[in-house]
């Protein structure tokens, strides 16, 4: 079973009732789509839409799943076009006898938030894991068509000439920016991979994506 949750504006024209997905298992098959079961509209504009499927696979193997949205918001600073940039998002799935029954990651906090300029900012995602795995963490690329790595994109702290430091803690999960130089949207992805000990050997279960944007005001 996959649970998709997006946060999109809430007064915009452009609505998504389904999302398209790939499961990593296609092979030539048509596309599956997952109707929207639930929206919640929260403070600042923003609506909270999730979208939930279920899958059979043939047997073990690492599966990339995967989910586009044709837009992003307009005016992302470290992208460009972000208007015509696509959204996607996607974990990794690895079936695997060995390691056994896993469940993904859970990113309890919101995947929007506001940054004051020329302050601080701190994030935690509060990846919550029920099976208890060790999680790492890492910033990557955010991701446009194709579910591939935008070529325009750069990292929050490269728009300005400022020399600002943004920075991810693998182990505990916390983004810092130090700290914003210019007011608007900015757009980041934050990886959590799980790892397990079996056998005495560290062995990687499963990854999870969160694409997130900061609005420095």
């Amino acid at each position: 079973e996959v649970l998709i949750t997006t946060y999109t504006k809430a007064s915009a024209l452009a609505d998504r009732p389904s999302l398209y997905l790939l499961w990593g298992d296609e092979n030539g098959n048509d596309v599956d789509s997952l109707e929207r079961e639930f929206i919640n509209i929260s403070p600042g504009d923003i609506q909270i839409n999730t979208y939930r499927g279920t899958h059979t696979y043939g047997g073990p193997g690492v599966f990339e799943i995967k989910v586009e949205d044709p837009n992003r918001n307009e005016g992302v600073l470290n992208m460009l076009g972000s208007v015509d940039t696509p959204f996607a998002i996607r974990s990794l799935l690895i079936i695997d006898p060995v390691a056994g029954h896993n469940n993904s990651v859970q990113l309890l906090n919101p995947a929007t938030e506001n940054a004051c300029l020329n302050r601080s900012w701190i994030h935690n995602p509060a990846a919550y894991d029920p099976d208890g795995d060790q999680l790492v963490y890492s910033l990557v690329s955010c991701r446009g068509f194709n579910g591939d790595p935008i070529p325009t994109y750069v990292y929050p702290n490269e728009v300005s000439s400022a020399e600002d430091l943004f920075f991810i803690d693998s182990e505990t999960g916390d983004v810092v920016w130090d700290s914003p130089q210019i007011v608007g949207e900015y757009n980041i992805a934050i990886r959590v991979e799980e790892f397990r000990e079996i056998n005495g050997v560290v062995m990687k279960v499963g990854e999870v994506i969160r694409d997130m944007q900061i609005d420095v005001q």
